[in-house]
């Protein structure tokens, strides 16, 4: 872990701001779950003009305690994680960071991507 680490508190479904997006989600993205203006843009998809669906998340380095987990699925019902083709590419935007995660060639007519925040054993 790093100095500046952040610690998750609270209820991890709580919306205590009522912007929608749960506390764990916020504490990963790195944005106030005090305050509903405090809002980043979720996750981003798009293919590039190889075929190459790419996800652009906000995450706060200082959440050493979440970890952010890209899944799949063809019909909103059946969910699988994806296996990155390469490692995040890393930006900063803002005072926050941007993960790039490629993850392959698009396959199929349609694919639903969704982020699932899991808070990780105590250390």
């Amino acid at each position: 872990g790093t100095d500046d680490a952040l610690t998750f508190v609270g209820d991890p479904s709580r919306d205590e701001d009522g912007d929608g997006r749960p506390a764990l989600l916020e504490h990963f993205q790195g944005t106030s779950d005090a305050d509903p203006r405090d809002r980043l843009q979720g996750l981003v998809v798009r293919v590039d003009d190889r075929g190459v669906l790419l996800v652009t998340m906000p995450r706060d380095a200082g959440a050493e305690d979440v970890r952010g987990d890209l899944e799949v699925s063809d019909d909103l019902l059946n969910w699988v994680p994806l296996a990155e083709a390469d490692g995040p590419a890393v930006s900063s935007d803002g005072g926050y960071t941007l993960e790039t995660r490629s993850l392959g060639t698009l396959v199929g007519p349609r694919r639903f991507v969704r982020l699932r925040v899991t808070l990780l054993p105590a250390k």
